[in-house]
């Protein structure tokens, strides 16, 4: 039986237990009621902050997705020893063999089961368990509902749950006086023949064998490596992945909740990314051995210019002549001008907001590709150009593909060409600090924790004044774990998106020399797809972003060729 579609996983999405009670104090219906779903990333972060909440010895969301994949091991294994003991299970009897075992109060354990466990689809609510059971007809869906009543006993004597009880709704079990399930669950357990087939030192019976490695586990991590061993080669490869991406997740996420911990700081080795494709760049034997580039931050340079010639020198086109000439006689042939493009004030305001008040926008927050207006914009620039050409320096500027300034030109324009949801990616994101927009149009605020530095939120809220439409749109992210919250995150999977980046390249191009592309790896297809559309199962990326996975044949559908070869040709 595969465990991707049985009748539980088709109607409880979690993957694990969540009780009425817990359901309900979250409120989960409503996110199932919205018409983008939150992932499973969202809805493991929302579950651990309430059981947090509610216990000292809470939970954290790797560790519930430790759990949905223990319950995943644990069905596999239930599934197979039923199986193998010829088990098969109807409306009023089990049938094992040629024998059959009545079982009159099971069905009531059921409608039970159904009652404290929201089912899924909700516009079945209100539901009413014990009709629902007598329409089922499918002998597998008896069975499933079986599996998941022993599944509920295993994992409530589960000794590493002890801070998630309450997803189990013993309290209220216990109150109806309907724990009898547990009983009925024993008795079934003993009619049943027990298996010997050398994975225990005797002859066992289904709970003894769901049971008995939980108790030699420790935590929930030590429990999804002893069962992967135990049962490796019982496990279908699509559970044997996911057991792999779970352990991976809880060992970058760490044992405490808040963001995940050091980032992989393995270096890629390009043997492994041998690159088959043709190469059609030429050489530039011409003018690169001879390129002799200096490097000035713009600012920096004109404030040390104005002291040296004690007169003001804030403008592009009041840079001496001298100035070039001793860089030509020092035997420079580049200048590389780091910052004159226009900068997102929002950068600014985020540098104010958190005590750094004599400093200028970030360089690399970039509001539009022209010349900014404190620099003397497109004339002076145009001016000193035509003195660097006169005595053979070329310019060389910078062109930032990955990402824009968090205000910016493109977002103002094309708010759909970065990447972004329609909800915050963590349940305990808050935004509400002062708004960083000059736009009447629509705000934008960074996560409440980039101000006390209590977190390094991905995201940013865009709302749109008139409509009230809110997105939440991410960070430019390296995969360090740390985003730039003064800028946003460029999709390279939007063909139209591209091809404006090629034409704002190009323009730049006619009028530098030369170009340095920030952060230019980020654009190559595998990194991009390792950060923002990984694999399913991989983890590794921007934290969230393994909820938006994608595998190899879509991926190369929305981003076919790669960027830097496209933009060559």
């Amino acid at each position: 039986m595969s465990i991707q579609g049985t009748f539980c996983q088709r109607h409880y999405p979690l993957d694990l237990h969540c009780s009425r009670k817990v359901w309900d104090a979250i409120n989960l219906t409503s996110y199932f009621r919205h018409d983008q779903l939150p992932g499973r990333t969202f809805m493991r972060h929302l579950l651990a902050d309430h059981l947090r909440a509610q216990s000292a010895q809470g939970i954290t969301a790797a560790e519930l997705e430790l759990l949905a994949t223990l319950n995943q091991i644990l069905r596999e294994v239930a599934t197979d020893f039923l199986r193998r003991r010829g088990c098969h299970l109807t409306k009023n009897a089990m049938e094992i063999g040629d024998s059959r075992l009545p079982l009159p109060g099971l069905k009531t354990s059921f409608a039970s089961f159904l009652g404290f466990f929201p089912a899924l689809p909700l516009q079945l609510e209100p539901l009413d368990p014990a009709t629902y059971v007598e329409q089922l007809g499918d002998r597998g869906e008896w069975l499933d509902l079986l599996l998941e009543l022993v599944l509920l006993y295993v994992q409530s004597h589960n000794p590493a749950l002890i801070g998630a009880r309450s997803l189990f709704a013993e309290e209220e079990l216990q109150l109806r006086r309907i724990s009898a399930y547990e009983q009925q669950l024993i008795l079934l357990d003993q009619a049943l023949p027990v298996l010997a087939d050398g994975y225990a030192a005797q002859p066992q019976t289904l709970l003894a064998r769901l049971l008995e490695p939980l108790r030699k586990g420790k935590d929930l991590y030590a429990q999804v490596q002893l069962l992967r061993d135990l049962w490796a080669d019982l496990l279908p490869a699509e559970l044997l992945a996911r057991i792999g991406m779970a352990i991976q997740q809880f060992e970058v996420e760490g044992h405490k909740p808040g963001f995940p911990g050091p980032p992989d700081t393995t270096p890629l080795d390009p043997a492994t990314f041998g690159d088959h494709e043709y190469a059609g760049f030429t050489a530039d034997l011409a003018w690169m051995p001879r390129a002799v580039l200096l490097a000035k931050s713009t600012y920096v340079w004109l404030e040390q210019l104005s002291r040296r010639y004690q007169r003001p020198i804030y403008t592009l086109d009041l840079i001496p002549d001298e100035e070039l000439d001793a860089l030509v006689n020092d035997g420079f042939t580049s200048l590389w001008l780091i910052g004159i493009w226009k900068r997102s004030q929002a950068s600014l305001k985020v540098k104010n907001l958190c005590g750094q008040q004599d400093v200028a926008a970030s360089a690399y927050a970039i509001d539009d590709y022209v010349i900014d207006d404190k620099l003397g914009g497109e004339p002076a620039f145009e001016q000193l150009r035509h003195r660097c050409l006169q005595r053979g320096l070329d310019l060389a500027c910078d062109v930032v593909t990955n990402h824009t300034g968090i205000e910016s030109a493109w977002l103002r324009e094309h708010p759909d060409w970065f990447v972004q949801l329609s909800y915050p990616p963590y349940p305990g994101y808050r935004f509400t600090g002062p708004d960083l927009s000059s736009s009447p149009d629509y705000s934008i605020q960074i996560e409440d924790g980039y101000y006390d530095h209590s977190e390094a939120a991905v995201v940013c809220r865009y709302q749109q004044r008139h409509s009230g439409e809110v997105r939440y749109i991410y960070h430019g992210n390296d995969g360090t774990h740390l985003p730039w919250n003064d800028t946003v995150q460029l999709n390279y999977l939007l063909p139209q998106m591209r091809e404006a980046m090629i034409q704002l390249i190009i323009r730049v191009a006619r009028r530098f020399r030369i170009i340095r592309f920030d952060a230019a790896m980020t654009l190559a297809k595998r990194h991009f797809q390792r950060l923002w559309y990984p694999l399913p199962g991989a983890v590794g990326g921007v934290p969230s972003r393994s909820d938006h996975a994608l595998s190899q044949q879509d991926f190369n559908h929305y981003f076919p060729i790669e960027f830097w070869r496209e933009l060559v040709d």
